[in-house]
């Protein structure tokens, strides 16, 4: 099998170490919003998220 290339938009490994904590927190806060939004409305899924 060939080696795979790198897509132009992917992101070294130095960057990617800066980025990750981000997303990381942004990815936790919004499982903590559909959290909230489950207990407080019985639904799976916030509305916002449908359209």
């Amino acid at each position: 099998m060939a080696e795979q290339r790198p897509y132009p938009s992917d992101l070294s490994d130095a960057r990617w170490e800066l980025i990750e904590p981000v997303l990381t927190a942004a990815m936790i806060q919004v499982e903590m919003i559909d959290l909230m939004s489950h207990r407080l409305t019985g639904e799976s899924t916030p509305i916002w998220r449908d359209t």
